[in-house]
């Protein structure tokens, strides 16, 4: 955001040659927007901070089915918290703007997309031996988040971050254990729903195509 608590990590990006954009501290999708009318953007990536191993092979597949189908919305599903990729159009991203209640409360953007029944969506279902890859927690938001991820990596072997691929990811998968499937998600407006709540909903939403990507 422009908040002067970011600024650090605006000097950091900056100090590496990294391209930065700074918007709305709290309204995820007036950020979101304001970028795509700076750049003049057709579609846009959410790839949150907190998701470190977000694959980039799954979003080269998820802008090709886009374009391809034409859609509105693409979500990977069947890999674990802090893999997730979404993929907006710009018209479909400004329609739930316009339609949402509180932009303030589009940090669960995901939830607003998956539950809107008029959309075109799209989807990546990833086929892995294992069935409950939904169930892994990769995503970092406290220390020990940062730590279970440092064990899949050791477990990997791997010094280069950027080599790791995601077969190896989902094969490491074995050296941690998966969450409490009754764990605890917010909602906006303060519902709530458990992971497995919210893992069914992500594998069942009206999609209207699906494509499936062995690992």
């Amino acid at each position: 955001s422009y908040l002067p608590e970011d600024q650090p990590l605006v000097d950091h990006c900056l100090e590496n040659q990294l391209k930065i954009f700074q918007g709305h501290p709290v309204s995820v999708i007036d950020r979101m927007l304001s970028y795509i009318l700076e750049n003049r953007l057709g579609m846009i990536c959410r790839v949150t901070g907190d998701n470190p191993f977000s694959d980039p092979t799954i979003l080269e597949e998820m802008v090709d089915l886009m374009l391809k189908e034409d859609l509105d919305y693409v979500k990977v599903n069947n890999v674990p918290i802090g893999l997730g990729v979404e993929l907006y159009s710009t018209s479909y991203l400004w329609r739930l703007y316009l339609e949402m209640e509180n932009p303030l409360t589009s940090e669960y953007l995901a939830w607003y997309a998956l539950n809107d029944r008029s959309s075109s969506k799209g989807c990546i279902d990833i086929q892995h031996s294992n069935k409950d890859l939904g169930f892994y927690n990769l995503s970092v938001d406290y220390q020990g988040d940062y730590d279970r991820c440092f064990r899949v990596l050791r477990h990997i072997g791997k010094k280069d971050f950027k080599q790791i691929g995601l077969k190896e990811l989902l094969n490491a998968l074995d050296s941690i254990e998966p969450s409490d499937r009754n764990m605890i998600i917010k909602l906006p407006g303060g519902e709530e729903t458990t992971l497995e709540g919210f893992d069914k909903l992500i594998k069942n939403a009206n999609y209207s195509i699906r494509k499936t990507l062995k690992i």
